[in-house]
Parts: C-alpha cells; structure tokens; sequence
C-alpha cells in the first residue's frame, strides 16, 4: 500500500512535469526555509507542534513547480508526557500557480512523501506513507524574493489518520533574473542593451562610457591608445612615442627645456631658452655678425623716434640682455633729399638716438654699443618716390655675438 502510494504520487508528479521540463525554456531554483504549525488527527492522542522546515523549489515556465520539502519538531503523547518522539516529515509535491506573471499568485499543490516517528525512550522508530494536498498563496516582494502562505491536509495511507499543516515559508528564488513592471507584472528581465556612447560596447561593461562619437574603441569601451603612452590617439599628436616615455598631454615627448629637443633625446636638459642648439640638445658656439633691422623709419628730416616705435628698440634690448656678449653697431641712413653732408650728420643722430634710448631706458652697457651715421651712401629702396625714400631713412643694427656651449 505504501509503495503504491508513493508510485503514484510521483508518477503524477513526473506526468505532469516531464513535458513541461522538455518544452521548457527557463526555469527558476527557489530556497524556501519556513515555519509551521502540525496539528495531528485528535485520535493519534499527540500534542500539536510548531515546526521549522526548508524546501527546494523548482520553477517551471509555464505555472507549475516541483518542490522537495522537509519538516522536523519535537512532540509527546497527550495522556503521557514522559513520552517523548521526534516527528520528521518529508514530501516531493507538484504546485500550480494561478496568476504567475504577478505579485500576487494563489497555487494548489498535492504530493506525497514518509513520516517518521522516533521515540527517544527506547530509540525505536514508526514509518508512515502520507499524502497532502492544499494549497495557499505567495506574493513577491521582489522578483527573485517572496512569502508564501501555505496550509495542507495530510492523509496517513498505514493509520488512516488526516493531519494538518499551516506554514509560512519564505522563499528566496536563484534564478534566472526577472524584471517587474508598474502594474506588478513579471517577466525576464531584458539584456542591458544601451551604448549610452555608441562605440559598440554596451554601458553595463563599458570602462570608459563618455568616449566621443566616431572614436575607435577598445574591447573595453576605451579610445584607442598604440603607442600605450597613456593618451588616446584621437589626442595624441605624436602617436608613435617610444615605449616608457613621459609625454605631455597631447602625447609628444616632454621638452622641458623647450629646445625643440625630447628630454628622452636631450644631452643637455636644461638649456637657457632662446640659445641655438645642436641636435643633442646643447648649445652651440656662435661666432657670427647678424644683422637686425629694427624696422625703425624716421620723420622725414628728424632724428626724433617716434613713441610708437619704442617696441622695436625693445626687442634689440632684449636679445642683447638675453646674449650679454654681444655688441651693437647701430647704423643710421637716410635719403637723399637735401645736401649730402647734412644727411650724413642726420643719419648719425638718428643712430645716437637709438643708442641713447638702449642706453637710458634698456640699461644697456654704453661700451657694447656704438652708433654710425652713413647718410645717403646705402639706399635699400629708389629715392624716386615718397615710399623708396621712407624706407631709406633707417636705422639697422649690426650685431656681433659669442656664446659658449652649455
């Protein structure tokens, strides 16, 4: 009787299961831990008992579940409380919910399994085949976390005794991942999709989501980077730096010294700024006139430098502070309106007015600067017309420089 009893109910339960596990898709492991109260048919003359009890539940797609449970308590006999047994209950049942896209789902359920009473006076044991059915209600919480409300009849096939069990278990599902929409529907949550970016990997593993449109992209979501120097290329300026180079932030090799010469190149770091250097990096001897026109063109029979052109004399100023050895000629012309001598007189003050200023408001030595007048002897322009002869009434300065290695 026993056996056919439990043949039965898991027959049914294998009937009912088997072509929905074939023609399933997604399924779901639930843990359910729980507690409960037994109340015994009153002619087995036990105490009724709270119990705990854990179950695995497994979810099928299409409303139904199979789930294995367990329950324990401690109890005695009504009439004899030095009577004391353990009662263990085990049952395999199949669950149809009702409603199982939302929150709140009523199901059925019926099974089958062994009850087991074991006595601790004499440590002997008594088995009994049980049958069940009931049902009761679970709601969500959240898609993978519930309450169910569960209460059961429970038939003895050796006794012919019915018992009862009212739990609440609460169940805690493993997967897959579900989503839940504003009116407490369920369904399978949907891939994450969004490429925020659009560089072709999806923001959930996206390491670097604000990479700029049309940028090419690493596997993780990152501009690309050859020459590994830390600077994307669509920045980098010099995107075949050497490996292990420090690079600025446009990717090119440092140049603190600012000579045109990478550090990582540089024999001499630290070059004065504005000296000439060779390609390693150092400054050069330099044994050379140049000549420097201050573009400075006088009033037309005047050796007065107007306010507006100071800025040129500034700049002779400033290469002979920065070149400290060096030595200025500076040379005055003029056109050749009016009498020869005359020019060459004016030429010379033109000349010792640009001294005088370098001298005064430039604070350079007067022993590094002399001042010639040449008149009319030099023309750079035809004296034929007004713009030839502005030209003409000039001043260059001829400087001679000497500077050492570094």
């Amino acid at each position: 009787m026993k056996a056919t009893a439990m043949s039965f109910a898991l027959s049914t339960g294998l009937l009912i299961a088997g072509p929905i596990v074939a023609a399933g898709e997604k399924e779901g492991l639930s843990i359910n831990p729980g507690i409960g109260y037994y109340t015994f048919d009153s002619d087995m003359n036990i105490e009724d008992q709270s119990f705990p009890s854990l179950g695995l539940e497994y979810r099928l797609p299409n409303n139904f579940a199979i789930e294995g449970t367990y329950i324990t308590t401690e109890t005695n006999n009504v009439s004899n409380s030095d009577t004391n047994f353990d009662w263990s209950h085990y049952h395999l049942d199949a669950l149809y919910y009702f409603n199982s896209t939302r929150k709140l789902q009523p199901y059925l359920a019926a099974g089958a399994g062994e009850g087991s009473f074991n006595y601790s006076s004499d440590r002997s044991s008594d088995n009994e085949t049980l049958l069940n059915i009931g049902g009761g209600i679970k709601f969500f919480f959240t898609p993978t976390l519930s309450l169910r409300g569960d209460f059961r009849l429970v038939n003895s096939q050796d006794n012919e005794m019915t018992a009862g069990t009212t739990s609440l278990v609460l169940s805690w599902l493993l997967g897959p991942s579900t989503s839940m929409d504003s009116q407490g529907e369920f369904g399978l949550a949907e891939p994450i999709t969004v490429d925020a970016d659009k560089d072709g990997i999806v923001d959930a593993i996206d390491l670097c989501p604000g990479t700029p449109p049309s940028v090419t992209s690493d596997s993780n979501g990152c501009a690309t980077d050859l020459d590994n120097d830390g600077i994307a290329d669509y920045r980098d300026k010099c995107n075949s730096t050497p490996a292990n180079i420090p690079v600025n932030s446009v990717g090119c090799p440092q140049d603190l010294d600012q000579d045109g010469i990478a550090d990582y190149q540089d024999q001499c770091l630290g070059s004065k700024k504005g000296l000439q250097i060779d390609s390693d990096g150092c400054a050069v001897n330099i044994t050379e006139t140049v000549s420097m026109n201050l573009n400075v063109n006088f009033p037309s029979n005047s050796s007065t430098l107007p306010r507006e052109l100071f800025q040129e004399v500034q700049e002779l100023a400033t290469f002979m502070k920065r070149y400290n050895d060096t030595i200025a000629v500076i040379e005055g012309h003029s056109d050749n309106a009016g009498n020869a001598n005359y020019n060459r007189f004016l030429s010379q003050k033109r000349a010792e007015t640009i001294r005088k200023i370098l001298i005064t408001q430039f604070n350079i030595s007067e022993e590094r600067l002399r001042a010639i007048g040449y008149g009319e002897d030099y023309p750079v322009a035809s004296n034929q017309t007004s713009e030839g002869r502005q030209q003409n009434r000039r001043v260059i300065a001829i400087i001679n420089t000497g500077t050492e290695k570094n």
